[in-house]
């Protein structure tokens, strides 16, 4: 199983109108960050800003990078029992 595979098993607990983003690509967005060593949603969301040509080729991120903000929001509402499968 890949890792993309694994986060599609993820409950996505947001209501569908306030979807702009994929869970996908935010959990991805995320562990891609954390991967290289970015230590706050803020670097993250920096990293990824500065280098969404390349993330695109991967991920769909159909309305671009979100905001730190909305990683945080998003995060939050996941239930972490259903990362731990994962882990």
């Amino acid at each position: 199983m890949t890792l993309q595979e694994a986060f599609e098993n993820i409950k996505d607990e947001r209501i569908d109108r306030c979807k702009k983003h994929n869970l996908i690509d935010i959990l991805m967005l995320m562990f891609m960050g954390v991967l290289c060593g970015y230590k706050s949603i803020e670097q993250i969301q920096f990293y990824a800003t500065l280098s969404e040509q390349t993330l695109k080729k991967y991920l769909k991120l159909e309305n671009g990078i979100p905001s730190s903000d909305t990683i945080l929001r998003v995060l939050a509402r996941i239930d972490a029992k259903q990362l731990e499968k994962y882990s």
